[in-house]
């Protein structure tokens, strides 16, 4: 079982039509990953209207879709994220 930590937002690019890419690295560590820890980049596309809740929601599905490609086992209750919304 693999637990991940997302630290930051590295940077953010406007795609021109409404849209943005967020660009961050995630840290994997657990029984299930090589080594016991592991990094890797993940990037998300986020619309302007998308609300804290959406954003947060399309960061797992990214971090997920991460881990799957190297074969961890992670559920989303061992996701680890900063607090983003505004007012926090």
């Amino acid at each position: 079982m693999a637990k991940v930590f997302l630290p930051s937002i590295d940077s953010v690019t406007g795609n021109g039509d409404g849209t943005f890419t967020i660009y961050a690295i995630v840290g994997f560590s657990g029984s299930d990953v090589v080594g016991g820890t592991d990094i890797s980049p993940i990037t998300p596309i986020i619309s302007g209207s998308d609300s804290p809740i959406d954003i947060k929601n399309k960061l797992v599905d990214a971090i997920l879709a991460e881990a799957a490609k190297f074969g961890y086992s992670l559920v989303a209750t061992d996701i680890i994220l900063p607090d983003f919304q505004k007012g926090n």
